[in-house]
């Protein structure tokens, strides 16, 4: 009797143990900082230890949470860092970075519990062989420090792992992420726009001071980053969530807060004075616009060119001077400036970044046959002055896989596209097919970015949760567990 007493009592005391380590966490957590509080170099680590040990001790329980909480602090980790460096020098070695690769970690465990490396499909194969060559290239003996090297696992090889989690856990958490990106690409939005129309904080300021490149820099105006960590991811998430917004606006029942929020975003990706997110967005949602159609490629595609020239007109004939603010005046003929002459070397950067592509080829494929490294194409080399000008993803194959590399991510490249593309045209699918164009059409040449924190785990996951969707769910515990669990 007194056994069967304690079985039953015991998952009762789990549970409740369980229950208990958020408050025992929020009272370590609050003694930790009041400890490295006084030291302004170390609160990033009472942050990474309380942030980290919150993630683990949820994802033990749910990954639903995990999930949100690790888009969430991705897309909000720019402006967090800034904060944390107002009062002392910027690290080079910073344990933030370490809070998202702990929650994939989490995610993996429990993908891998689903099966998400069973049942490989064409596309599983291809991702799973990059990945492959990516942990190869941490090791390349031509970088000159293996610790570059073995770091640069952090910036390429995690954001290539959200695949299995996308393959195994999207169908039951992938529905959060729709609005979760759309919520933050409004706090993005609306926090460029106060940087451009009411001047960067003093702990933006500080971080502006601190870089070395000139990428922020439009002629005497500084391009706006939000709460993300650079202004091209900054216009990256804006875009993604514009083509989001733009395919939900028909909705009646949704069309109340898409309208205003795409108004907000596509105005901030206008003033963020980056012109490829701003194409791509353009382009991507003309494509979503002819798949509904039931056109062929060969002519969804020749339709949504059409339609990007006449929406790249309409924008030319924005006049920038009506904002009455020079800065903003500045960085919106920045943006239009390049499109009625593609070609132009002075007004467009379109040839500049053709010819550093070929020349990343022509590296791969004359002096460097196995690459570089990873070091070469991740902040890990930057740091030590080793990284490349490598510009999008042909161009980060060639430099750091050399020809393998490049034979490899043209198969991923080819058959994620096609996926993607079959997913766009079911209308089984229609909310899938919308967040895959947005994250794998609109992100397209930023998917092996790892300076992207949040971009490129985006790219992958929806990538892998296409694939299983085209393919089954892989044999596991199953999707439906999971989805059950999500919804207890």
């Amino acid at each position: 009797g007194g056994v069967v007493i304690a079985a039953s009592i015991a998952p009762r005391l789990q549970r409740a143990a369980v229950s208990l380590v958020p408050y025992v966490l929020v009272v370590l957590g609050s003694l930790v900082v009041a400890v490295m509080a006084s030291s302004p170099a170390s609160l990033r680590y009472a942050v990474f230890l309380i942030v980290g040990a919150g993630l683990l001790v949820v994802g033990l329980r749910t990954p639903r949470f995990v999930f949100a909480g690790s888009i969430i602090w991705l897309g909000c980790l720019g402006a967090v860092r800034r904060l944390l460096d107002a009062g002392s020098p910027s690290p080079q070695r910073d344990p933030l970075l370490l809070i998202g690769a702990a929650a994939c970690g989490v995610l993996l465990v429990t993908a891998h519990r689903e099966g998400a490396f069973r049942s490989m499909s064409k596309l599983g194969k291809a991702v799973g062989a990059l990945t492959v060559l990516a942990f190869f290239g941490a090791v390349n003996p031509v970088q000159p420090s293996l610790v570059a090297g073995v770091s640069g696992i952090l910036f390429v090889v995690i954001p290539l792992l959200w695949f299995w989690i996308g393959r195994a856990l999207g169908p039951s958490l992938g529905t959060w992420l729709g609005p979760l990106v759309s919520l933050i690409a409004l706090m993005t939005a609306l926090y460029g726009l106060v940087q451009v129309f009411a001047g960067f904080p003093s702990w933006d300021e500080k971080w502006i001071a601190e870089q070395t490149v000139n990428s922020l820099n439009v002629g005497s105006a500084k391009r706006p980053f939000g709460l993300l960590t650079s202004a091209q991811e900054h216009a990256s998430v804006l875009a993604a969530a514009c083509i989001v917004l733009a395919a939900q606006i028909h909705r009646v029942r949704r069309m109340v807060w898409a309208v205003p929020v795409f108004a907000i975003a596509a105005f901030s990706l206008l003033v963020a004075s980056v012109r490829g997110p701003l194409v791509l967005a353009v382009f991507v949602s003309a494509l979503i616009i002819a798949r509904r159609l039931r056109l062929r490629v060969a002519v969804a595609a020749p339709l949504a060119v059409v339609l990007l020239v006449g929406v790249l007109f309409l924008v030319q004939r924005i006049n920038p001077e009506e904002l009455g603010n020079q800065q903003a005046a500045d960085l919106v003929r920045r943006s239009t400036e390049g499109f009625s002459d593609p070609l132009s070397e002075e007004d467009s950067t379109l040839t500049v970044h053709l010819e550093s592509t070929s020349q990343a080829i022509e590296t791969a494929l004359v002096k460097e046959p196995l690459g570089y490294g990873l070091s070469a194409i991740s902040i890990a080399g930057a740091v030590s002055g080793f990284a490349v000008g490598a510009e999008n993803d042909i161009s980060r194959a060639a430099y750091g896989f050399g020809i393998p590399g490049l034979i490899v991510f043209a198969l991923v490249l080819a058959r994620a596209l096609r996926a993607v593309w079959i997913v766009m045209g079911d209308r089984r699918h229609r909310d899938l097919g919308i967040l895959a164009a947005a994250f794998a059409f609109g992100l397209l040449g930023q998917w092996m970015n790892g300076g992207l924190y949040l971009v490129a785990p985006l790219a992958w996951f929806v990538l892998g949760w296409v694939d299983v969707t085209l393919n089954g769910p892989p044999p596991g515990r199953g999707a439906l567990a999971v989805a059950r669990e999500a919804t207890r």
